[in-house]
């Protein structure tokens, strides 16, 4: 029997999605992380609309300072960001050891994944179009 790729169903069959081999892929180099990571955030548009929403209320257009106070608040925004940011990595890596250590936990987040779409697809059945 083979496997397909993804699939929360192939998942509850043939075991979890989490389960991967250390050392399966190359590293990248830290470089080419930073920079894909960059590229992800000036292309996501959740991003885009917060600093084009928010920030701007911070500093009214007349204001001959204007291009200074946006470079702070951005600068602020990644001074708060980054470290949030590593911790949740940290957390994230210990997270998944311990999940990969526990067949159990692996499993019970199999079925609490599958039934998260599952719950998914009957709210889109009973949806309705307004």
């Amino acid at each position: 029997m083979s496997r397909s790729p993804g699939g929360g169903n192939d998942a509850l069959r043939h075991g979890s999605a989490l389960t991967l081999q250390p050392g399966a892929a190359e590293p990248l180099p830290l470089r080419r992380v930073f920079l894909m990571g960059v590229a992800v955030n000036l292309l996501n548009p959740k991003i885009v609309m917060f600093f084009l929403t928010f920030l701007p209320q911070f500093v009214s257009v007349s204001d001959p300072h204007a291009g200074a106070k946006l470079m702070f608040l951005g600068l602020y925004f990644i001074a708060l960001g980054v470290p949030i940011c590593a911790l949740l990595i940290l957390l994230a890596d210990r997270f998944t050891a311990a999940l990969r250590r526990s067949p159990k936990a692996m499993r019970a987040v199999d079925y609490l994944f599958a039934g998260l779409m599952g719950a998914f697809a009957v709210r889109l059945l009973f949806a309705r179009a307004d």
